[in-house]
């Protein structure tokens, strides 16, 4: 597999919600055969795509982890990348009392409740 492919790879896997854990994981466990694929734009990329997560403690770990694993020309994808992660925790928090009061709302006025508005 060319190393652009198997980079993009994990990098699409770190985007995706249900499994940017276990992709995150692979990369922290596996790093010398990771970082063996990657090059110059790639490292870049895969440092960026951490920018995805959403919690506090993912930004730590990435913040440790690529400080002890430097990645050549990715300090400002990782600099981005938790600025990323820090909006979204904050975002989150602040959002979270009305997303909460939002779903304890009559049942029919949830969108996922299509089916009840609909008369079905």
């Amino acid at each position: 597999m060319k190393n652009q492919d198997a980079s993009s790879l994990v990098e699409t896997e770190m985007a995706d919600r249900q499994t940017r854990d276990h992709a995150w994981q692979y990369v922290q466990q596996n790093w010398p055969r990771v970082q063996a694929q990657l090059t110059t734009w790639t490292g870049g990329s895969l440092v960026a795509s951490t920018g995805s997560f959403c919690s506090g403690t993912q930004e730590n770990q990435v913040t440790d982890f690529f400080h002890g694993h430097n990645v050549p020309a990715a300090e400002h994808a990782l600099n981005k990348a938790r600025d990323s992660i820090t909006d979204c925790v904050q975002f989150r928090a602040a959002q979270k009392k009305n997303l909460e009061r939002w779903s304890q709302q009559e049942p029919a006025a949830a969108p996922w409740n299509t089916a009840e508005r609909l008369g079905r």
